[in-house]
């Protein structure tokens, strides 16, 4: 088969079939019975920008669903493609079933180096776990540094505790700093389920410096109280399924005994950050309560507010709140600031502009 006759076949028969179906198996068996010799044919420049083009027509690309036992929830797991900054980009999410058009996690794909006719399938492309997508993850890890509870240069371990694992896409960024961060993440997740999503469809790797425990977020926190565990940095991500006046976090962390906990165990210089989603279908109020709660057992706390170029059903800010005093965003903007700049060009996080304070 001469060039140009390979170039007709891939457009009119490969690659229209795998998008339209999402099957890649299928085509992959059809063109091994054409390419006997050759079963993992190397995919040319040309093929693969055959391939952009169709996977840019399909737009959406939704894998399977999984319930959970424990939790009752569903995800889809979908792959979205787009271009971003004129970029080709292959956005995979861990959609909620019951309050789309949220997602549990997001993260980005890379295509696969030398990539085969076996892999034209995204399900099976390796993820970025380098680049965190979404700028309320970038805070929550951002703002660690720039607030000074973790260190560039750290002379011992700095403990993190996450709550809420979703896909695992900060315990992959975290695993891409290397030992020298001196970074030793723990992550408390309820559901089972969610782990094994995360390790089968966001590649997540544990290791003795990034683990995960399968248990109630607030029962662990109140037996780490007991054991007299501190840690730099806590992060809770801790959502319900569907939509809410509040959906994040969930009403375990808005206990007044849960809040004293979290605060006996958060390092003097650490800080505690919290995803708060709230959908705009309560009161009002809800933000300002969730506030007043935690200023009772911290001294400086502060919202950050997520700024997003489409429109949202609901607001997603992010509380921060430190044993510091006079450790407020408005009381040290400078600093934070100076610090965020770093954050940026160490990270590549490009916060600029991302969110709003108070």
């Amino acid at each position: 088969m001469d060039g140009n006759a390979r170039k007709k076949y891939l457009s009119s028969k490969l690659w229209l079939p795998i998008l339209v179906v999402a099957i890649a198996g299928y085509v992959a068996h059809t063109y091994k019975q054409y390419y006997v010799e050759t079963p993992a044919y190397k995919l040319t420049d040309e093929d693969i920008r055959l391939l952009k083009k169709a996977l840019l027509e399909q737009a959406v690309i939704k894998h399977e669903e999984t319930c959970s036992e424990t939790t009752k929830s569903c995800y889809t797991m979908t792959d979205y493609i787009m271009l971003e900054r004129e970029e080709f980009t292959v956005l995979r999410m861990m959609v909620l079933n019951n309050a789309k058009p949220f997602s549990h996690s997001q993260t980005e794909l890379m295509l696969p180096k030398d990539m085969t006719v076996d892999q034209v399938n995204t399900k099976y492309w390796p993820v970025n776990k380098r680049k965190l997508f979404s700028t309320y993850t970038k805070m929550m890890v951002g703002m660690g540094f720039a607030m000074e509870a973790l260190s560039f240069e750290p002379k011992s371990m700095q403990q993190m505790l996450m709550i809420g694992l979703g896909g695992g896409v900060i315990n992959n960024f975290l695993s891409t700093l290397g030992p020298e961060s001196m970074i030793n993440f723990t992550t408390v997740e309820l559901d089972p389920e969610v782990f094994s999503l995360a390790l089968d469809w966001f590649h997540l790797v544990e290791t003795p410096t990034n683990r995960v425990v399968i248990g109630d977020g607030v029962e662990f926190i109140r037996e780490a109280v007991g054991k007299g565990d501190k840690y730099k940095v806590i992060l809770v991500d801790a959502c319900y399924d569907e939509i809410r006046p509040v959906c994040c976090p969930v009403e375990g962390f808005m206990d007044p005994e849960t809040v004293k906990d979290i605060g006996n165990i958060l390092d003097e210089d650490g800080i505690l950050s919290i995803n708060v989603l709230t959908s705009g279908k309560g009161k009002g109020d809800e933000r300002e309560h969730i506030l007043a709660l935690y200023k009772k057992h911290f001294t400086s706390c502060f919202y950050t507010y997520i700024n997003y170029s489409t429109k949202k059903t609901a607001q997603q800010q992010l509380l921060f709140c430190t044993h510091r005093k006079n450790w407020s965003y408005r009381e040290q903007e400078s600093r934070f600031l100076r610090n965020l700049q770093r954050v940026d060009q160490t990270f590549n996080f490009e916060l600029r502009g991302t969110y709003t304070t108070d």
